[in-house]
């Protein structure tokens, strides 16, 4: 593939990782509403029972007007995206199908070797330039040399009527231009793709080190928010709930085990995003083009 078709690989690939992440924020978003709901008829219950003043059902009316808000924000920026793969593939926004099993999961990536990297695009682009200009260098460097004339034949001398076998060597003296110019100027050229060599394979490594750190890092979120952080949080909201209707909590607990809960839901949505568009960097930088498992 050519640099610019990986470029385009991966563009699709992030804009359709993004649609849907995006998707997913509408889905969080519609049970953020469903558990306000929940909260605000609780706190209703609890007004009405006169264990409550009516001001804590204020506050859950405006805590389920702001999550129907979000919703709504969410789900008008959940066009942008569509629009942008849309535009990438060339397929009406409002066909495409998105698939999200996939986004859910944490895949193997093969990560690149020494050896794909040196097989990269802008690496490859790189040492053919720097081939280029070795053989630019090479042919001024020959054409500089002076060409060497053989000569050879019979000498007869007059004096004593003998002869002899004579062999002549010329060499032409180039006084005013043995193209030293040309020749610096190609040692000159042969050394700046060397050194566009060398940083092409530095920037190469820097940036396959900073996927994989990327790649890394969400993936250790995404399993510490699955394993710990989300579950802790749906208990402590069922929990503060639960509570709250037994008149154990008050409703700022409520309020605030439902915040640490969504804020957690949100964290592992980036941490997953984070992780496929690592995951397609890493493809694009190797070149490779790696297949997705499943």
């Amino acid at each position: 593939m050519s640099a610019a078709e990986l470029e385009l690989a991966k563009e699709v690939k992030f804009a359709f990782t993004e649609a849907v992440a995006a998707e997913a924020a509408i889905e969080l978003a519609e049970e953020r509403i469903r558990l306000a709901q929940e909260v605000e008829r609780s706190v209703s219950a609890q007004v009405e029972a006169g264990r409550e003043p009516l001001v804590q059902r204020n506050r859950a009316e405006v805590a389920l007007g702001q999550a129907e808000l979000q919703f709504d924000r969410t789900r008008r920026r959940a066009v942008l995206p569509r629009d942008v793969l849309g535009s990438l593939t060339g397929i009406d926004p409002a066909e495409i199908k998105l698939e999200s099993e996939w986004f859910e999961r944490l895949d193997p990536v093969e990560l690149p070797n020494s050896t794909t990297l040196d097989r990269a695009i802008d690496v490859l682009q790189s040492e053919a330039e720097v081939l280029r200009s070795q053989a630019e260098f090479e042919m001024q460097r020959r054409e500089a040399l002076p060409d060497l004339t053989v000569s050879a034949g019979i000498r007869r001398f007059h004096d004593n009527d003998d002869s002899a076998f004579v062999v002549g060597l010329s060499i032409p003296i180039p006084v005013f231009d043995r193209k030293q110019g040309a020749i610096r100027r190609a040692r000159a050229e042969l050394v700046a793709a060397e050194a566009d060599l060398a940083a092409s394979r530095l920037r190469l490594a820097n940036a396959v080190a900073a996927a994989r750190t990327r790649l890394a890092a969400a993936r250790d979120n995404v399993t510490a928010l699955r394993a710990d952080i989300l579950p802790k949080a749906e208990e402590a909201f069922f929990f503060a709930e639960e509570g709250y209707r037994q008149g154990k909590f008050s409703y700022l607990d409520v309020l605030d085990a439902q915040r640490t809960l969504f804020e957690g839901r949100r964290e592992l949505l980036d941490a997953l995003q984070s992780f496929h568009e690592s995951r397609a960097e890493l493809e694009r930088l190797a070149g490779a083009g790696f297949e997705r498992n499943g």
